[in-house]
């Protein structure tokens, strides 16, 4: 259901306008707006008008979706880690009200495909939030990387690890040139390709014991995919007759 409360305050807010000079402006008394924003009262269309006009804002945009959400900047490549600020590219990206996170950034490798994050995600991150044991982070590597990769965060004791998920990733040691950027606070998904999702698969089969040692053996005895293919229908031919 859409709240023209929310939004109402929302939008007085960005135009810097308090309840009683919006009312003022649109001939209301501002307790309707009160109640408007309490969710207590709904405008009449006539109201609703007025409200976008003196606004300087359509019906339309009153009830665009993208202003329930808050905007946060989406960091680009960085070539000095001092400044941060100035890596963030213009566009931007608008998440919901209610996650965490001061910035995203878009994941640009494999090596945190199995917690299922892949390249062309969005990770949203927090800024202030300081790591703990097994929270996934964004680092930095300075003079040796300009852009930051995610990891799972673990702390010893004597030493920092940034561990993978893929484990085609070796471990890497924090240094101090590592930066940590922030702690992931939510992923936006890319939609899968078919192919990707099928090379998923295909890797997970290939981690599987059972299922390389089936492969090992059909190998082993020079069987081909479509003998086993044929044995695989045969069986579950047998199973629904039995069934049956």
């Amino acid at each position: 259901m859409f709240n023209y409360g929310k939004r109402l305050k929302k939008l007085r807010q960005i135009h810097n306008l308090s309840a009683n000079k919006l009312a003022k402006k649109v001939n209301l008394d501002p307790t309707h707006i009160y109640k408007i924003e309490k969710g207590t009262a709904k405008p009449s269309l006539n109201s609703l008008e007025k409200i976008c006009n003196a606004l300087n804002i359509s019906l339309n945009e009153f009830f665009d979706y993208n202003l329930s959400k808050r905007r946060i900047p989406l960091m680009g490549t960085v070539s000095n880690v001092n400044e941060l600020n100035k890596h963030y590219n213009n566009e931007g990206i608008h998440i919901e009200e209610e996650i965490p996170g001061d910035f995203a950034l878009k994941i640009k490798d494999d090596n945190m495909v199995l917690v299922g994050i892949t390249k062309g995600d969005i990770a949203i991150l927090d800024s202030k939030k300081s790591p703990t044991n097994g929270q996934i982070v964004a680092t930095i590597q300075a003079e040796i990387s300009n852009y930051p990769f995610v990891s799972f965060y673990e702390d010893s004791g004597g030493h920092v690890l940034l561990r993978s998920s893929n484990p085609d990733y070796d471990d890497i040691k924090m240094t101090d040139n590592h930066k940590i950027l922030g702690c992931l606070c939510a992923i936006i998904k890319k939609n899968p390709h078919y192919y990707q999702y099928k090379k998923h698969l295909l890797n997970n089969i290939f981690e599987n014991d059972q299922w390389q040692m089936i492969i090992d053996k059909a190998t082993e005895y020079e069987i081909n995919p479509n003998t086993i293919n044929d044995f695989i229908e045969y069986l579950a031919n047998i199973k629904n007759y039995d069934q049956d």
